[in-house]
This record gives structure tokens, C-alpha cells and sequence, in this order.
């Protein structure tokens, strides 16, 4: 059934006969606002290292399939204590959490290993994840510094920047458009060209032979 928005609700029999919902507004948001973080500040939502095992989250936003979240404040975070003999690599990210009815910053702790690698972010139809930072924990580290942080905003596969549709256009269909007008119309001209550059050599070589 389509879906359409938003039109003044009208009051029958005491009634009002239309009421939008918060998942209304989340699809009509989504079909022009692309998921990730606002590039202004340039520092926002930005993951950094602060004192021993705790690092910081910048105040910033993120649009998450229709849904905004605002950090309004520096966030502190403090990491599970480093393992004795293993490295893991834990993931601060954006959730959308849609059971929940919330949006917060959360951390995936990685799982130890010798060449550890970050837990892929979650996308789901209930919970999806936008990472902001990679960050390395060494074994038997008891501090967090800056060359341990990686930082993932900018990495369009786990989170990139919001763009509107403009930027997102599939051209993949003009494209296909295009080729297929151009196909047809220029295959005379080319054969036609294929044909005067043969009549252009053969008179030249008769012209030779005078």
C-alpha cells in the first residue's frame, strides 16, 4: 500500500482520522538524508585518548535510517581492563536501536588474539551500527594513546559522512539509458565513417598511381 505525508488530520465523530508515527517521519527522512556523521564539526563524534584506559567521544551527530542522534557533550568511556597475553581491537560505535526506542554510543569489545581485528558492526532491520574509532589494545597495556586510535568516521563502509540525494544518485539506470540511445544512433556514423575513410584511401592510392 502506498504511503503518502503529511496532510492535516481531520477530527470524525470526535476522532482525529490520521495520526503519524515516529517510523512515519524515519522514511521520509531516510529517502533524502543518507546514514553516518555530520561533517561539521570536523572534530564531531570524533574518538580520542584521554587518561589510562578512558577515552572520549566528542559532542556531534549522526543519522541513522531516518533517525538523529546528538551528542551534546564530551562522553567518557572506559575500556575493559587489557588482556595478559592477548591483543583484541575494541569498536566505539553509533547504535540505532530500535527495540530499545534509542540511540547511544556503545563499544564492541573485540576478541583476544595474536593478530586481532575489530567485530563487524551490526545491520539489522532492529539495530544498526556506525563505527567512529578502532581502538588497539595491547596486552598488558594499563593506557590508551593516540596511535591506538583509528579513526573510522570518514570510512564510507562502517560509517561515512551524511549526504543528501544529490550526492547519492545511482547512475547506474542513466547510464544504461544513454548507452542504449547512443548504441543505435551511432552505429550508421561509424559505419558510415568506416566507409569515406576506404573511399579516402583507395582514391589516394589511384591518385599515387598518376
Amino acid at each position: 500500500m502506498a504511503n503518502s505525508l503529511p496532510f492535516n488530520a481531520v477530527a470524525v465523530d470526535g476522532e482525529y482520522d490520521r495520526v503519524y508515527k515516529a517510523e512515519d517521519w524515519a522514511w521520509y527522512f531516510a529517502t533524502f538524508i543518507a546514514n553516518g556523521i555530520f561533517p561539521k564539526p570536523s572534530d564531531g563524534l570524533q574518538v580520542v585518548a584521554y587518561s589510562g584506559m578512558e577515552i572520549r567521544v566528542n559532542a556531534g551527530y549522526a543519522f541513522i535510517n531516518g533517525y538523529a542522534f546528538r551528542n551534546p557533550a564530551t562522553l567518557s568511556v572506559t575500556l575493559d581492563t587489557a588482556e595478559g597475553a592477548l591483543n583484541r581491537v575494541d569498536r566505539v560505535v553509533v547504535r540505532w536501536d530500535l527495540p530499545q526506542r534509542d540511540m547511544y554510543i556503545a563499544v564492541l569489545k573485540g576478541t583476544p588474539s595474536a593478530k586481532p581485528t575489530a567485530t563487524a558492526v551490526t545491520r539489522t532491520t532492529e539495530i544498526w551500527e556506525l563505527a567512529l574509532a578502532d581502538i588497539y589494545v595491547g596486552k598488558g597495556v594499563t593506557r590508551i594513546q593516540t596511535q591506538n586510535i583509528t579513526d573510522q568516521r570518514f570510512n564510507s563502509a562502517v560509517c561515512g559522512i551524511v549526504t543528501g540525494t544529490v550526492e547519492e544518485i545511482d547512475a547506474s539506470v542513466l547510464t544504461k539509458q544513454f548507452t542504449d540511445f547512443l548504441t543505435p544512433t551511432a552505429q550508421p556514423c561509424w559505419t558510415s565513417s568506416a566507409h569515406i575513410s576506404r573511399v579516402w584511401k583507395s582514391t589516394y592510392r589511384d591518385c599515387g598511381r598518376i
